[in-house]
């Protein structure tokens, strides 16, 4: 007995409708993204990585005139005119982000795609060097970070930072129950002496040193959850992606304010200076 076709019954309508709204969307997205030749897998593949590789180029390209312009315009200036030609604010802070973060090392991690590689920028120059170098990222063996799925490496990613943020608190106790004792241990040794003036600024500044360290990391730390945030709803099953669009559309008054925020840090420690200084300090700058 001849095998038996898999052939879809006339009176099923439902699969019939499925197929038809099929030929429909193929024909669709022919008109509305085609080239003008017929479909053939392979060749547009082909399209696909020569245009993945160039997008790569550009977007390191867009990354260096960025920090060309900003260093040369400041900060101020280089929002301006980024919204006066209407340039997407965030992809150009992402650019400029991969850049400086990846270096010399960028070519050999743009294989990575855009997505992974932005996982990256969450580690320091120096794992990221290793990494590039074909040792393991922080821990991570260098082929897991290319052959796991995004979603994958995002966890274990995720998981290390957990680690880390933990480990960076117990240390920050460690340091800070032994500069408390230090500082315990000098005060009985100086007890007698007057603090100078030297010292009084040191120990006013040391009040500033936790708390400032303690708003930065939080700051990082709730930067990363708003990324892992957005990776999440873009899971939500369903989804489209004008819902997507609309959504982030009612934060961009938000993301801009922190944009113009972490210029404005940025310009001002960049721009650090003592407001008063005494004569004979002046003398010896001098």
């Amino acid at each position: 007995m001849g095998k038996r076709k898999n052939v879809i019954a006339p009176n099923d309508e439902k699969a019939l409708v499925a197929m038809e709204k099929m030929a429909v969307d193929v024909e669709k997205a022919s008109e509305l993204y085609g080239d003008g030749q017929p479909f053939d897998e392979e060749r547009v593949l082909d399209c696909i990585v020569f245009r993945a590789d160039r997008a790569s180029y550009e977007f390191q390209e867009l990354g260096k005139y960025c920090l060309w312009y900003k260093t040369a315009a400041g900060h101020g200036r280089f929002l301006k005119g980024l919204r006066r030609r209407e340039i997407n604010v965030r992809a150009a802070e992402w650019a400029m982000l991969m850049v400086e973060k990846f270096g010399s090392k960028y070519d050999s991690l743009s294989n990575l795609g855009s997505q992974k590689a932005r996982l990256l920028t969450t580690f320091t120059e120096k794992e990221i060097a290793e990494y590039a170098n074909g040792g393991s990222l922080a821990g991570i063996p260098h082929d897991d970070v290319t052959n796991k799925t995004y979603s994958e490496l995002d966890a274990e990613v995720r998981e290390l930072r957990k680690k880390r943020d933990e480990d960076r608190k117990s240390s920050d106790k460690a340091i800070f129950m032994k500069e408390k004792k230090i500082s315990e241990l000098e005060a009985q040794l100086r007890y007698q002496e007057p603090p100078t003036k030297e010292q009084l600024a040191g120990a006013k500044l040391g009040e500033y040193l936790k708390p400032f360290d303690t708003q930065l990391q939080d700051a990082i730390f709730a930067m990363n959850r708003c990324i892992d945030i957005i990776t999440e709803v873009q899971r939500i099953e369903s989804i489209g992606y004008v819902q997507l669009n609309d959504w982030v559309l009612k934060h961009s008054e938000s993301i801009a304010m922190i944009t113009e925020a972490f210029g404005e840090l940025q310009g001002a420690i960049n721009d650090i200076h003592i407001d008063r200084i005494d004569e004979g300090e002046k003398a010896e700058a001098v």
